[in-house]
């Protein structure tokens, strides 16, 4: 996954949801999505991360 994917998907969502209505409608979906497009990624990155120092702790252990 790449930020100009998830970027141009959001966009072509927006896009097709707010045809034709107001700019900052659509602006402002576009903007949401981002925000939470956002929280998700750092909830991954903070999961992985805390997995990551258990397997390290665990590989430590069994090489003591």
């Amino acid at each position: 996954m790449n930020a100009d994917y998830i970027i141009t998907q959001v966009a072509q969502q927006a896009a097709m949801i707010y045809e034709n209505q107001d700019p900052r409608d659509r602006l402002a979906f576009q903007v949401g999505m981002l925000q939470a497009k956002i929280r998700s990624l750092c909830y991954l990155i903070n999961v992985t991360s805390e997995q990551l120092k258990q397997i390290q702790l665990e590989l430590s252990k069994e090489q003591a």
